[in-house]
Formats: C-alpha cells, sequence, structure tokens
C-alpha cells in the first residue's frame, strides 16, 4: 500500500487532534486508511509549506514512512522534523534591506532592452539566503496539457509533447528563448484557460502522467523555518505577483523576470552557498493566471521525457465559455490504447478513435474534469483558521 493524497476527516477535530482519509493512487478508488495528526505539527507544516498541494506531499510522505508499506489500523502523526531538516541554517536568512534594494532595481528595468544576464544576477543575489524545502511529486500523478489549433491532427505524442527549441523565439513564464519546456496544469478548465482556448476551436487535452521521481519548486516558496516571516512574505508576495501577471504574446520580454526566477531554481543556483541545495530542480509550480486556484507544472524538457509519459489524449470541440471562464465542449476523439512505450515513447503513434474509444474516453474525461482544485487553502482558513497564526 502507497499512499499519495488525503481528505480531512472532520469527525476527528479536537485541540489535540485532525483527523485525514489517505488514498493510493489515482487509478485505485476510496479511501485506504484513517489517520490523525497532532494539531501542533499540522500548524508547524502549514506555515512553512507553499500550499495545500505540498501540505498533502508531506502529509502522504510522512504516512508512508510510518506504515512502511504495512497494512495498520490508524495512522498517528506526531511529528514531521523530517520535512524541516533540510532547511537552511540561520546565517543565510534573506537579508531585508537587500531584498527591497534588489526589487526596486528589478523593477526599474527596462526589459525590452535589458541583457538577460543581468536580470539573472539581479535576481540570484536578492534570493541568497531565501532558502526552501523541495519536493517531487508522487508517482502516478496527472497534469494536463492543452494544444489549440494545431495545422493537422498530432500523429506522434511528440506533437502534444513541449515544442522542439529551436521553435522557441520569445521568452515565455519559466524560460528563455531557446528552451525548452513541458507546460502543464493541475486542472482540465484551468488547462484550456491558459492557452486561451476560444468556441469553435478543435483542442487536444493530453494528460502526462509522472513515473520517475523529479525535485521540484514552488513559486511562491514555503517559508523555511529558518527565514524572517515579515522578509519571506515581502518575497513571495512579489514572486507571486509576477508569476500570475497576465502578459501578452507581444510583450514577451516582459517574462524575463520569472524566467530568471525558474532558471536559477532549475539549475541548483538560487543559492550556492546553501547546503541543502544538493539536486537541481526539474520542475517549477506556480499559480494558473487563468484560475489563480489551479497551478502550472513547468519541467525542462529533458527531465519531462525522462520523468512523464502520455497517459491519455482528447480531441475536443469548444461549443462554449461560461461568463466565469468555464469551457464546454464535445468529444470528437479519443487516443487509443493500449499505448506500447518502446525505447522513445514521444515517437509513438497516436490512434485517434471516434467509435470504440469515444465512450471510455468520456467516462475517463469526466472523471477528471470531477477533480477538485485543490491547491490553495479556502477550506483550511475556514475549518482551521487557528493554524494559519505564523508561528
Amino acid at each position: 500500500m502507497h499512499l499519495t493524497s488525503f481528505l480531512w476527516n472532520y469527525a476527528i477535530n479536537d485541540d489535540e487532534w485532525v483527523g485525514l482519509l489517505f488514498f493510493g493512487p489515482l487509478a485505485d478508488h476510496g479511501p485506504f486508511q484513517a489517520a490523525r495528526i497532532r494539531r501542533s505539527t499540522l500548524k508547524q507544516v502549514i506555515n512553512h509549506v507553499a500550499n495545500k498541494r505540498e501540505l498533502g506531499w508531506v502529509l502522504a510522505d510522512e504516512a508512508n514512512r510510518i506504515i512502511g508499506g504495512n497494512d495498520v489500523d490508524d495512522i498517528v502523526i506526531e511529528d514531521v522534523d523530517h520535512i524541516m531538516s533540510r532547511a537552511p541554517s540561520p546565517k543565510f536568512s534573506l537579508s531585508r534591506a537587500s531584498l527591497d534594494s534588489a526589487i526596486a532595481r528589478l523593477d526599474a528595468m527596462d526589459l525590452a532592452t535589458v541583457d538577460f544576464q543581468h536580470v539573472l544576477k539581479e535576481v540570484n543575489g536578492m534570493l541568497r539566503g531565501a532558502g526552501t524545502i523541495t519536493m517531487a511529486p508522487p508517482g502516478s500523478i496527472g497534469y494536463f496539457r492543452a494544444r489549440r489549433n494545431p495545422p493537422r491532427r498530432p500523429r506522434y505524442v511528440a506533437d502534444l509533447f513541449a515544442p522542439p527549441a529551436k521553435f522557441i523565439t520569445k521568452f515565455q513564464r519559466c524560460n528563455a528563448p531557446g528552451v525548452s519546456m513541458l507546460y502543464c496544469c493541475d486542472n482540465v478548465q484551468a488547462a484550456l484557460g491558459e492557452v486561451r482556448a476560444e468556441v469553435g476551436e478543435t483542442v487536444y487535452l493530453s494528460v502526462w502522467e509522472v513515473r520517475r521521481p523529479f525535485h521540484t519548486f514552488s513559486m511562491p516558496p514555503g517559508r523555511a523555518p529558518t527565514q524572517d516571516v515579515e522578509t519571506f512574505e515581502i518575497l513571495a508576495s512579489y514572486i507571486d505577483r509576477k508569476f500570475t501577471e497576465p502578459i501578452g504574446e507581444a510583450q514577451s520580454s516582459r517574462y524575463k523576470i520569472t524566467a530568471a526566477f525558474a532558471t536559477l531554481y532549475a539549475h541548483g543556483r538560487i543559492d550556492p552557498d546553501n547546503p541543502h541545495l544538493t539536486h537541481p530542480l526539474a520542475g517549477v509550480y506556480y499559480r494558473s493566471v487563468a484560475d489563480p486556484r489551479a497551478e502550472n507544472l513547468a519541467i525542462e524538457a529533458k527531465q519531462a521525457a525522462r520523468c512523464m509519459r502520455f497517459h491519455a489524449g482528447f480531441e475536443l470541440k469548444i461549443t462554449g465559455e461560461s461568463a466565469a471562464g468555464a469551457f464546454t465542449f464535445e468529444l470528437s476523439a479519443a487516443a487509443k490504447r493500449p499505448i506500447d512505450y518502446g525505447a522513445d515513447p514521444l515517437q509513438h503513434v497516436i490512434w485517434w478513435s471516434q467509435d470504440d474509444e469515444l465512450e471510455r474516453g468520456k467516462q475517463i474525461l469526466s472523471w477528471y474534469l470531477a477533480r477538485p482544485v485543490v491547491t490553495y487553502y479556502g477550506e483550511e482558513r475556514f475549518m482551521f483558521p487557528d493554524l494559519f497564526d505564523e508561528d
């Protein structure tokens, strides 16, 4: 038994304990394991992770450590000290004065003309001492990617993957020109919104499943235990504002700041003197511009090809869009299964079915659409307001 996600069990909720129900991989059904976590421990974790996604990963990791693959009646989480042990020492604490100065310099830049290497240098100095807690997405987690109106129906898996580096001529949210990254989202509707789908278009929705571990970082990050709260909140607010800023294609130079953040994190250069950064970070999470409740994942194409695989594909005809931005669509074709993952899975031919696979595709797509957006703390702030008082 391996646990990957959870729901709150409100039947256990008192001054000392909070209840949980842990689940296994997405392909399985039903709650697998009851659990409870000490309230003081839950508060500590919430104050040092970026959002509910990271909270879920920390709790599932601790639950799996406790059960060790065995069946147990009840999981009792007393502490999660191991997740805090990777934080930097106090001497790496971020300076408020240097942060304010760096933000002022970045905001004063003419991004249309400034050299990207200069932006990288400024961001790298600004982050010295920020620290963070890195994580890896659990196996079998799925992410969604949409492609609008391609010139022909995609024939190979590669047609739905990240574009080759030679076609990337402008800055994007998390990369410079010539750097290929796979952009995807944790929510179907947000994925369609991210590509600005329009009524009447044909959109190809692909599902990418995590198959091998890779290290990730959230934008904005969670606060390291040694980080000053006020200074960190200023940094996090600035990062969040930049990563959720709507930017048109004609203004791609405005992506230089967010691309600098992602580039530095992805290459382990956030703070060269920080001893806890012992590996590069392949993936960057940030809030969706289309739906702030959802999250995007940008992962370097080479790492994505190694760590993720094509899981499902759908041809959608966009039929409408609500005032709230929710799309309606018809499923016109679905990728046939099973898929043979050979030496180069990106070159696998996609066979689109408009008959026998269509009903199965509708069922799978309905299940994906029913998945809640769970990356923000709306429910938790209402149910457990005392857990969000900074320690």
